[in-house]
């Protein structure tokens, strides 16, 4: 299995901002795939679903609450 994230908190001041673009998750899908393994990718933002919804990966949906 091949684990991507799709966002991160590495934006202006720690925001959560895409990580790849829909072509680079497609891309890694497809060579997950050539390699006869899966692809899931880590999604908390509703960018980053669209993103891997664009590429038919069933994102991994993260959820934070504050304390």
């Amino acid at each position: 299995m091949i684990r991507l994230y799709a966002d991160y908190r590495w934006g202006l001041n720690k925001t959560p901002a895409p990580t790849f673009t829909v072509s680079e998750l497609k891309l890694a899908v497809e060579v997950a795939g050539s390699g006869g393994r899966y692809a899931v990718v880590h999604a908390g933002t509703e960018e980053g679903m669209r993103r891997a919804n664009a590429c038919r990966i069933l994102p991994v949906i993260c959820l934070f609450y504050p304390l």
